[in-house]
């Protein structure tokens, strides 16, 4: 029978991977909140308005570092759940062929 195979210890592994990566954007997200261009500290109405722009690219909620994180997460999220049903799909039908083989050769 041709196809795919799927190793379920390697699938494991990749889903760890991701999880600890998914953490790490999480974390580097929740940095984001407090990031503010430290330097811009002049009153002036330029300096506000550089002061301002560097705050919106950081954590607006579109065109922003934090909507990039969102995103990433988002989609690290995604793979790590096609990932987790891909390994329960295999581990039932692993399961379910294990016991078929089991009554077949009982009734044999």
């Amino acid at each position: 029978m041709t196809g795919y195979k799927l190793d379920p210890d390697e699938l494991e592994s990749a889903i760890k991977e991701l999880q600890d990566l998914l953490f790490s954007v999480n974390d580097l997200r929740g940095k984001s909140a407090f990031m503010v261009p430290g330097e811009l500290r002049a009153g002036d109405r330029n300096t506000r308005n550089a002061y301002e722009a560097f705050k919106d690219l950081a954590i607006s909620d579109q065109n922003s570092f934090r909507s990039e994180m969102d995103k990433i997460r988002q989609l690290l999220e995604q793979r790590i759940d096609s990932y987790k049903s891909a390994l329960a799909e295999y581990k039932k039908a692993e399961d379910n062929a294990s016991i078929d083989t089991s009554k077949i050769q009982r009734e044999a």
